[in-house]
């Protein structure tokens, strides 16, 4: 049995690469998996948690996040590597230890747990970290071109404005408006470092990507001890398991499984015992289904996901047949739209207290389109007649 085992282990290296390698083509399918896992978690929870203020949607990464991490831990305890790594018969030399689980005491058996957790938190780390500065980057680039506007706009108008008639005497009231602002003010060194951090993101990713393309090929040289940075972090040198240490593994893990199942059948009796056996039992086979499930869940995700959309769309193309509402009236040629929604159509600046005219859609700053109502009972891009009446707050949930 065991010299078939070895047999069949030769055939599987073989047939790819040296054992002793963990090939560029492998690892990089381990990585874009781990990727398309965490988007796929991601999108699920996006899209179904609760949208309520300081609701869990907005965490939703940390909760695709911790799913992932179970899976990925699970995987480490039992194969001694990821999930895309076990796929390749890839694991880690400090978490495979075959053949020793009678000598090994709790001590050992903690450390190499606490050693998974430690590289299944890096190896999650990675994509979290990847689609949170992706938004921050987002985030920072419209907000980067808001100040943009607004300054074209300012500029723009001090232009357009008739030069002041210059006089010996200077009115308090003429400056009463006016602002000293330092060349480097607090404002001035968040824009500069939103600036930095969106020009440095993209050449960020690239260097490491590069870096890691880069570790792949020394390591399948035999220059370097890691293959990617991930195993660079935890100390991890991976190689292809043989036959021989396949079958190590699996016969460590079902005599720990055995001990555990002893020791819980043997503390009494009665409920308490029988439903942790039946706790355990359970436990050891989501480990051994741990891929299968995974593979459930994420398909299961992307399903809902699909069937969710698909009605919502179908729901909205319902209720569009259903109403017979007239086109909106166009802008006047005359004024010229703000480019960034963000901005108010009448002072050029950021919505402070959003407000929507209903007799044409548009939204503007509360205080600024209730003096322009009042004052000419139209609205301020298109002209239609409105009033006070069609003047509605904005209240946003988050």
């Amino acid at each position: 049995m065991q010299s078939n085992l070895d047999n069949l282990g030769a055939v599987r290296v073989v047939a790819r690469t040296p054992r002793s390698l963990a090939p560029i083509l492998d690892a990089g399918a381990t990585q874009t998996l781990r990727r398309l896992l965490h988007d796929t978690f991601a999108s699920f929870f996006t899209k179904f948690l609760p949208d309520s203020p300081g609701g869990p949607k907005k965490y939703a990464h940390e909760v695709a996040s911790l799913l992932h991490l179970y899976f990925t831990l699970v995987s480490l305890a039992k194969d001694g590597g990821t999930i895309g790594e076990s796929l390749y018969w890839i694991a880690r030399d400090n978490l495979v230890k075959p053949g020793q689980s009678q000598s090994l005491g709790d001590p050992e058996a903690r450390r190499r747990f606490r050693r998974c957790v430690w590289a299944a938190a890096v190896h999650v780390a990675g994509p979290y970290l990847d689609a949170r500065l992706a938004e921050l980057r987002d985030v920072a680039e419209e907000e980067l071109n808001v100040r943009r506007q607004v300054r074209a706009m300012e500029a723009e108008g001090s232009r357009q404005s008739p030069p002041r008639a210059m006089s010996g005497y200077t009115s308090p009231a003429s400056v009463a408006g006016y602002e000293y602002s330092l060349p480097l003010s607090s404002d001035r060194i968040k824009e500069l470092g939103l600036a930095a951090f969106v020009a440095i993101h993209p050449y960020a990713k690239l260097a490491l990507g590069l870096r890691d393309v880069a570790a792949r090929v020394a390591f399948s040289a035999g220059l370097s001890r890691a293959s990617t940075l991930e195993h660079l972090l935890t100390g991890s040198r991976v190689r292809r398991l043989t036959g021989r240490e396949a079958e190590g593994l699996r016969s460590d893990r079902e005599a720990r499984r055995s001990r555990a199942l002893m020791e819980a059948s043997s503390r009494g009796g009665g409920w308490p015992s029988w439903i942790k056996t039946k706790a355990l039992r359970a436990k050891h086979l989501s480990e051994d289904w741990n891929k299968a499930l995974l593979a459930l869940v994420a398909v299961g995700c992307k399903g809902l996901e699909w069937w969710y959309s698909s009605g919502e769309e179908a729901s909205k193309e319902s209720r569009a047949e259903a109403l017979d509402l007239p086109a909106p009236p166009r802008p006047s040629t005359e004024r010229r739209l703000p480019k960034s929604s963000r901005l108010c159509p009448i002072c050029r600046r950021e919505k402070k207290d959003p407000a929507v005219l209903t007799a044409s859609g548009f939204v503007f700053c509360y205080a600024c389109v209730m003096s322009h109502v009042k004052d000419s009972g139209t609205c301020p891009v298109t002209d239609a007649p409105a009033s006070e009446a069609h003047v509605r707050r904005l209240y946003f949930t988050s």
